[in-house]
């Protein structure tokens, strides 16, 4: 029969805390106090758990999970990240409160967000000071992790250039977000390398979904037959494109190119399999909650800034091979 952290403390004659030090953070005990602790835990066969840990430390083993309204908690994107970030921390003894609302003193040692849009930046910078945090995106404010949409973009809107498009459109996400401006600054940028005019009636913002990317894809068409490729922010706004293409009789990919950006799963069932380019999603959300766990127990020792991971062209047949 095991032992509880409060009865090993009496046979010691230890605090609580020194017991967990010895386990924990041994260099901070002396070398004979913590052989009595260990000989004792051999000896009364104590198991340290999470919960004892927490209350030792002052902690409550929960990661708060910032998910905004606006992004549907099923959507792949927000799935992915989630099982990162949660498999992780659940490995490590924490438990995620997933919220779609902003912080409000819960008690939670830490907080995960993403989502942000740029009117945010103030009460991030406030939030920093509060708990520690990380964020998917980039900010000055805060320490971060984040996909380089900018480089993204150019790799994709670089290869259907490569595959002869030459009058490229546009259709960005209406959001006020960093992500949504930095896919644009690449497709710009991309422009620009090879001396090609961006004019305003090839660009359209609109929302992120299949409908939206319809209806800009057929005003795009419509008003301006001579465009080969249209370039979109994401793999559902590519999808509505596709199908307005299909309905004004514009073959995909000889007569027009369609590519996406997000490369989470759907674009293997879009019909062509879209051009697109794939984000580590999954992969960022564990580097979110390892990142977060570090500066909690060893705050000093994290000055992370912003790390970026550069996602990865996936080739599809919605452009020319």
């Amino acid at each position: 029969m095991s032992i509880t952290l409060k009865g090993l403390s009496k046979i010691t004659g230890y605090s609580a805390i020194t017991i967990s030090r010895a386990l924990n953070k041994p260099e901070l005990v002396k070398e004979k106090t913590r052989e009595k602790i260990l000989y004792a835990i051999n000896k009364y066969h104590y198991s340290p758990n999470n919960v004892a840990k927490a209350l030792v430390y002052n902690r409550t083993n929960i990661i708060y999970l910032y998910v905004p309204y606006n992004l549907d908690p099923t959507n792949q994107f927000v799935l992915q990240v989630s099982a990162g970030i949660s498999g992780y921390l659940g490995e490590h003894g924490y438990s995620v409160l997933l919220s779609k609302k902003w912080y409000n003193h819960e008690a939670v040692d830490g907080l995960i967000l993403m989502g942000l849009t740029i009117a945010n930046e103030d009460n991030l910078k406030a939030l920093a000071l509060e708990k520690p945090l990380v964020l998917f995106g980039h900010s000055e404010n805060a320490d971060c992790i984040d996909v380089d949409n900018v480089k993204g973009m150019e790799m994709i809107t670089e290869y259907a250039y490569t595959k002869g498009y030459r009058n490229f459109a546009f259709v960005g996400i209406n959001e006020n977000k960093k992500f949504t401006q930095d896919r644009f600054e690449g497709f710009k940028n991309t422009l620009k390398k090879h001396n090609l005019e961006l004019q305003k009636k090839m660009v359209d913002f609109v929302e992120n979904n299949a409908n939206a990317g319809f209806l800009a894809g057929k005003k795009l068409l419509t008003d301006n037959p001579r465009i080969d490729c249209i370039m979109c922010s994401s793999d559902d706004q590519a999808a509505g494109v596709i199908q307005a293409a299909s309905a004004l009789n514009r073959y995909v990919p000889d007569s027009l190119g369609v590519t996406g950006f997000d490369g989470l799963g759907k674009e293997l069932i879009i019909n062509p399999q879209l051009t697109t380019i794939h984000q580590p999603i999954y992969e960022i959300g564990v580097e979110l909650a390892k990142l977060l766990l570090k500066k909690i127990h060893h705050p000093r020792s994290v000055n992370a800034g912003v790390n970026y991971y550069m996602p990865v062209l996936k080739v599809g047949n919605s452009t020319r091979k």
